[in-house]
Formats: structure tokens, C-alpha cells, sequence
């Protein structure tokens, strides 16, 4: 335990920052390109100059760790390192950038072969293999170190103080090294040079050592020179990341291997504006947008008219576009307290938003209405008899907008159509925070399942599609009947899935909604029985749902005696 201290923590602490200098330009090359005027030939001629440094100097590197061994030939070359971290911290051209940066990589050229020498040293060959696996780790501590972490000091201190700070602790592991690491006498001490290039030749006219070194500069130096650089520009140029993004997707391949979730979570969003209260009166709030959004995103919203957007506007808004995006027919999606009240799809926007409105005009009064097409004036006029906080379509034509600049608090906005999704969904708890991929699974017609001894007429699998879509945009526990491309009841956030069957079949009677012959879609399976005997009752005559239940025998039977189609998803659409 004592060598352990002594020896391995010493020189892992300049393993670490050797790491760090190599892949930290990834996170700083924006700000490097910005305060330089750096052009990507620049850039890469930069951060070549470490590897370039690094790689020269390992054969004198060698005749050093021979002669004067490990714990004085680091300890010097670390010092150089201090230097050349200071020299890029108060660089002001390229040149003093190179320098520095040559500087560095000369400084830790020493960090894997030196500890290598030193083990060799002072343990016993059979502790060799792990010590060198623990040092391995520690470098791609120091990697990940480059990476989320960087981003988050340079927020800090900037990328200048970033170098600063490593020069200071290239000093610390210089001095930890020199005079905590004992001295131990070499074997082979006093070896001349002639014969240690005589060693060298023999090493490189054998066959067998370029069969193994070609190929592996090939492969390492690829991975070095994309994960050491050329990873950062292109996530910002190509794929529109910010820095914190690009420190999240470095974090995740810190061990080579690219991880979904990344250890260290980096989140940026820019301020779009102030609101003027959150939720709640009382509650204070603003609207942050992603720094690159997905395509189609609410963020991306142009407003053309209206008052100013609510908290709880945009909330719902963004309910009601995600929703009406899913069908590729002409549709219209009503949302009231983030939850579809109204859905359908029709040949025009105007009678799918006729048919949406029928199935709940109560709930529709002050809701956020979605439309996947260019609001024309049919539309406009339809929609102008009730109230509404906020109209969403991808375009709004100018004799719509001329009706609806009747209703001058009316907020209409327009966000171009576009379906691609959100890589993850954010919740937030006490202290921490949920990431989940998004809810994208769209099932199609060959992965449905008939287990009921009826099975579906070719309208009903249509209306059944329909429902199914609907219901992955209904809060738990969702029940939705469809009839036709038009909702006619939704029953929404119960506790007990037979209550939400229930609410949905008691708003298609208020609204005076026949569901004889409706279908069904329910989020998550049927636990028990109850909710098949209601929806029957009411009129349903065919159900989609995942299934999957300990009791879906039951379930089924009860389809089967009250002659109702059931078809099983396999796939669940909670929504909390």
C-alpha cells in the first residue's frame, strides 16, 4: 500500500492532466476560432502540435527514463508542461498558441512511459498488469475531465483561466513527483548510448514490430485526432450542438465507447423572454429555448398576432402541435390543460376542426388549437365563433389572419411542419433530474395482435390507428373512443383506468355524442375486467390496448362475451 501511495498516485496525477491537455480543444476550439480568427486548418495544425511533440520526443524519451530515471525525467518534463500551459493561457497569435501547445505535449510525453518504468521498478511482476489497467483508468478520468466538467469551469473562468489552473497543478504533480516518489537504482545503469541506439536498430528492423505498430497509428491516431478536435467543430458547425452539447456527447464517449447517458449532464438553453407569471399568479417564470432546436419544435414559433404568451400557453401549445404533427391527413388538435379534449381528421381543416370541437365543446372553450396545415379562411371563420388563447398552424394565410385580427388578443402563431422528434424527454424532481428517450414507438398494422375470436372490420382498424394515436397524447390513465377519424370521448388522468372509461363515456353524453360502434384505445392494459364491461355497455366495439396483464384471459373473455374486437399493441404510452 505504501508504493502504492507513493509511487502510482504521484504519477497518476500527470497521467491525468496529460489526458486533459489532449482532448480539452474539443471543448475550447469555438472559443479559440472566435478569439483568433482560427480557420479549421488552423485548428487542426494546433492541436497537431501536441501530438506532433509528443510523438518525437519518445525514442529521446527513452534514453532519459534509462539513464536518469523515471522519477527525475518526469518530474522535469512536467515543469515544461507548467510552461507550456502558461504560455497558451497568456497566448496572443497562433504562434504563441503553437508554442504553448508544442510545449505541453513535450511536457507529458513522459506520463505512460515514465509510470510504466517506475512500476517496473518498485512492484513485482505480477501486480504489473493491474497497475497498468488502474493507470489506463486514470487517463480516461482525465479525459472525461476534458470534456462536461471543462465546459463548466471555462463557463466559470474562461479558457484562458482553464490553462492557468493546469499549469499550477502541472507544478503541484512536478513537485509530488520529485520528492514524494523514492529513488531506486536502475538495472543496467550506465548503458552508452551507442549501445542503446544499437537497441533501436534491432527493434526496428524486426517484421513483427511494424505488423503491430502500422496498423495501431492508424486506429489510434484516427481516434485521437476525432476525439482530441475534430469532434468539437463538427458538432458545432454540422450538427448545430452548443458547447454544452458538445461537452455532453464527449462526456459520453470518455471510454471509447458512446454512451446515451453521459456521466456528467450538461444542459444550456438561451432566454427567449420573460413571462409574466408561471403557473400560477404567484409563481415567476420565463421561456428558455434550446440552442440548436429539432426541427418543428414549438421554440421555433413566429407569433403574428395576440397578446403576449402565458406560461401555461406555450405548455399546452406545445401539447397540442406534438399531438396534430402525428397524423399526415388534415387535422385539427384542441388541448385544454395539456390534455386532447378534441381530435379529428378530415379532408379539409375546416371539418376536421368542426368534428374536433363536437366532442367536447365545453373543454374546448379557452383551448390551444392545433392545425397541420395552412389556416385558410374556412377554417378561420369556423374557429372564430369560440374562444380560444392560442391558434398553432405551420403557416396562416392572409385572409385567415384578416378574420381572426377580429379577435386582437387571439394569439396565433406559425412554426414550420417539420416531424423530426426530441432525442430525450427532461423531468424534474427534488434535487435531480429524470432523462428518458422520447416516446416515438409508433406501432404498425403487422405488429398488431387479434386475441379476441372477432376481429376488426377494415374501418375500425383505420378508427383504431386513430385512437392509438390520440391516446399516447392523453395523460394516464387515457381512454379514448373514436368513431370515423373524430374522437367522441377521452377520459383522461384517473387513477383507475374503469373511472377514465367511465369520464370518457359521460363527456360523449354531454356533448351528445353517440358511441355505438366507437372504438377504443387505452394506453396501458386493462387490470381488470371492469373497464371492458363499461366500454361494452356504452357502445364500443373494438379496443386496442397494449395488454400484457396478469389477467388478460380475463380481459379477453369479456371482449369475447360482449362480441367486441380487441387487438394487443405490445407497446405502452403512460404519459405522466
Amino acid at each position: 500500500m505504501n508504493a502504492v501511495l507513493v509511487v502510482f498516485l504521484p504519477f497518476a496525477a500527470g497521467y491525468f492532466l496529460s489526458f486533459f491537455f489532449r482532448n480539452v480543444n474539443a471543448i475550447i476550439s469555438r472559443d479559440l476560432a472566435h478569439d483568433f480568427a482560427l480557420s479549421p486548418a488552423d485548428l487542426g495544425f494546433l492541436t497537431s502540435m501536441y501530438l506532433l511533440a509528443f510523438a518525437a520526443f519518445q525514442l529521446p524519451l527513452g534514453v532519459l527514463l534509462d539513464r536518469y530515471g523515471p522519477r527525475r525525467t518526469v518530474a522535469a518534463l512536467l515543469w515544461l508542461a507548467a510552461g507550456g500551459a502558461l504560455v497558451f493561457a497568456l497566448a496572443r497569435d497562433l504562434a504563441m498558441l503553437s508554442i504553448g501547445r508544442a510545449l505541453i505535449g513535450l511536457g507529458v510525453s513522459a506520463g505512460l512511459m515514465g509510470a510504466i518504468k517506475a512500476f517496473s521498478l518498485w512492484f513485482p511482476l505480477g501486480r504489473l498488469a493491474t497497475l497498468n489497467g488502474l493507470y489506463l483508468a486514470v487517463g480516461g478520468l482525465g479525459a472525461l475531465a476534458a470534456t462536461a466538467p471543462a465546459e463548466a469551469l471555462v463557463a466559470v473562468v474562461g479558457w484562458r483561466g482553464v490553462f492557468g489552473i493546469c499549469a499550477a497543478l502541472a507544478v503541484a504533480a512536478a513537485l509530488l513527483v520529485f520528492f514524494v516518489v523514492p529513488e531506486k537504482p536502475l538495472p543496467g545503469h550506465g548503458e552508452t548510448l551507442a549501445a542503446q541506439a544499437a537497441g533501436f536498430r534491432r527493434i526496428f528492423a524486426m517484421s513483427a514490430f511494424w505488423r503491430i505498430v502500422l496498423p495501431y497509428v492508424f486506429a489510434q491516431g484516427t481516434y485521437l485526432s476525432l476525439q482530441g478536435l475534430w469532434l468539437g467543430p463538427w458538432l458545432y458547425d454540422v450538427a448545430g450542438a452548443n458547447r454544452a452539447a458538445v461537452a455532453n456527447y464527449l462526456t459520453s464517449i470518455g471510454d471509447g465507447v458512446r454512451a446515451e447517458y453521459p456521466e456528467v449532464l450538461t444542459l444550456q438553453f438561451r432566454k427567449l423572454q420573460d413571462l409574466r407569471y408561471g403557473e400560477n399568479p404567484h409563481q415567476s417564470a420565463a421561456f428558455y429555448r434550446d440552442a440548436a432546436p429539432v426541427p418543428g419544435a414549438l421554440a421555433n414559433y413566429r407569433q403574428v398576432q395576440g397578446k403576449e404568451l402565458s406560461y401555461n400557453n406555450i405548455a399546452d401549445a406545445d401539447a397540442s402541435w406534438e399531438c396534430v404533427k402525428q397524423f399526415s391527413e388534415p387535422a385539427c388538435v384542441i388541448i385544454k390543460h395539456a390534455n386532447p379534449c378534441g381530435v379529428a381528421v378530415a379532408a379539409t381543416l375546416h371539418a376536421a376542426y368542426e368534428r374536433a370541437f363536437a366532442t367536447d365543446p365545453v373543454s374546448a372553450f379557452g383551448g390551444i388549437i392545433g392545425f397541420n396545415r395552412a389556416l385558410d379562411a374556412a377554417a378561420a371563420r369556423g374557429l372564430s365563433q369560440q374562444f380560444a388563447e392560442v391558434i398553432i398552424a405551420p403557416r396562416v394565410e392572409s385572409d385567415a389572419l384578416g378574420i381572426l385580427a377580429g379577435k386582437a388578443n387571439l394569439r396565433v402563431l406559425e412554426v414550420p411542419l417539420a416531424r423530426e422528434p426530441q432525442a430525450h424527454d427532461y423531468k424534474r424532481i427534488g434535487g435531480g433530474l429524470l432523462v428518458q428517450s422520447a416516446d416515438t414507438r409508433m406501432v404498425e398494422r403487422r405488429e398488431l395482435r387479434v386475441v379476441t375470436r372477432k376481429a376488426p372490420s377494415d374501418a375500425q382498424w383505420a378508427d383504431l390507428a386513430f385512437a392509438w394515436r390520440v391516446a399516447k397524447f392523453v395523460k394516464s390513465n387515457a381512454i379514448v373512443f373514436a368513431r370515423e377519424g373524430a374522437t367522441v370521448g377521452i377520459g383522461a388522468g384517473q387513477m383507475s383506468r374503469v373511472d377514465s372509461v367511465r369520464i370518457a363515456a359521460l363527456k360523449a353524453s354531454s356533448a351528445k355524442l353517440s358511441l355505438r360502434g366507437a372504438v377504443v384505445a387505452s394506453d396501458a392494459f386493462f387490470p381488470f375486467r371492469d373497464g371492458v364491461d363499461v366500454l361494452a355497455e356504452a357502445g364500443a366495439a373494438a379496443v386496442i390496448q397494449p395488454g400484457g396483464s396478469v389477467r388478460d384471459d380475463e380481459v379477453i373473455a369479456a371482449a369475447d362475451e360482449h362480441g367486441i374486437a380487441m387487438v394487443f399493441t405490445g407497446v405502452r404510452h403512460f404519459r405522466h
